[in-house]
């Protein structure tokens, strides 16, 4: 259980009261990586006597926080909190939020997917891959992983990454993986990075998918 912010101790009174409840067994304090530069946020956890209290006081269950409901279905906590950030981008654009990773779609060839966002918009539904890094090279898993995203997008991929450049790396790293048995002229590509959404930037046609590549086939 528990919320994840930047916690500052600008105010005594909340400095003081948030180590009381420290010294009394109520919550405790871990740092989250979050890949970013600067201090790493504070994650707030209820204990069991924490979650006793609340209770008591309350008559509720404590509610789980964003990060722990999701953090299974990633790789790590730097890629969950991205995932996040994505999912605050999707929601103020208008996407309905069906799942955060948890989901895997079953393939021909035994492969599966496992998108992480099915997000939903003026009532189509689309599968999204949050990306943080880029491993370079000719890389099975990584080619694999672009094969199903196509396969399971039925020719339609979607990319949330972080920075301009690694979009750029992405572009080159999804048409070598899409280049065998014309995947890759079937296929529409759209992506977009969060430093250049939050600079304000978006496509010609206003949507936050930056850059737009269209089937020049349709998918069979």
């Amino acid at each position: 259980m528990g919320n994840y912010y930047k916690i500052e101790f600008d105010s005594n009174p909340l400095k003081e009261a948030l180590n009381g409840l420290v010294e009394r067994g109520f919550i405790v304090f871990s740092e989250k990586d979050t890949g970013e530069r600067g201090r790493p946020p504070k994650a707030a956890g209820i204990t069991a006597l924490g979650e006793a209290a609340f209770i008591f006081l309350t008559r509720e269950l404590p509610r789980i926080s964003n990060f722990d409901e999701i953090r299974p279905f990633h790789s790590s906590d730097e890629h969950t909190f991205l995932v996040l950030k994505a999912v605050k981008i999707l929601e103020a654009d208008g996407y309905e939020i069906i799942a955060k990773g948890e989901i895997n779609i079953p393939l021909a060839g035994n492969h599966i997917s496992s998108p992480d966002l099915l997000v939903k918009k003026n009532g189509k539904e689309i599968k999204v891959e949050v990306e943080r890094e880029v491993n370079k090279g000719n890389n099975p898993a990584r080619e694999r992983k672009w094969q199903n995203a196509y396969e399971a997008g039925n020719g339609k991929i979607y990319v949330f990454c972080e920075t301009p450049s690694l979009q750029k790396q992405l572009v080159q790293e999804i048409n070598h993986a899409l280049a065998a048995e014309s995947r890759l002229e079937r296929a529409s590509i759209f992506m977009t990075n969060i430093e250049d959404i939050e600079a304000g930037r978006r496509h010609n046609d206003g949507s936050i998918w930056i850059s737009q590549k269209l089937a020049a086939k349709p998918v069979s």
